[in-house]
C-alpha cells in the first residue's frame, strides 16, 4: 500500500507534521531529509516552506511549483516502517485474492 498523505502542517525548525490515509502519523525534520540542495534548495526560504500542502493529484507533502516528496519516504520518515514492509501492505480498500467471473446464468440460479 503507497500511502496518502491527507494532512501537512509546517512546524518550526524547517519540520513538518504529516497524517497519512490509514491514520498513522508523524514528524519529519525536513532540512536533516533533504539538506536543500538541488530543487529542494528553495526550502531554506522559511516564507517558501511554509507554503506546504497536500498535493491534489498525488496527496503527498507539495510546494508551489511541483516540488513533491516521495510519500513512500515520508511514511518511513514518520512511522520507522521499513520501506519493503511499506510497499508489501495490502490496501484494506481493495478485495484480497482474485475475484471470481460468475456467469450470468449462475448468478440467475443461485438467486432462485
Amino acid at each position: 500500500m503507497i500511502p496518502k498523505v491527507t494532512s501537512v502542517k509546517p512546524l518550526e525548525g524547517y519540520r513538518i507534521a504529516v497524517e497519512f490515509s490509514d491514520n498513522a502519523s508523524g514528524v519529519i525534520n525536513i532540512g536533516k531529509t533533504l539538506q536543500f540542495k538541488g530543487v529542494f534548495a528553495r526550502l531554506q526560504d522559511i516564507e517558501f516552506f511554509n507554503l506546504v500542502r497536500v498535493g491534489r493529484s498525488y496527496k503527498t507533502v507539495t510546494w508551489p511549483g511541483q516540488l513533491d516528496l516521495d510519500p513512500v519516504m515520508l511514511y518511513h520518515r514518520a512511522t520507522g516502517k521499513s520501506i519493503e514492509w511499506i510497499l508489501e501492505e495490502e490496501d484494506p480498500v481493495k478485495p484480497k485474492g482474485r475475484v471470481r467471473k460468475v456467469s450470468a446464468t449462475r448468478r440467475a440460479r443461485e438467486v432462485v
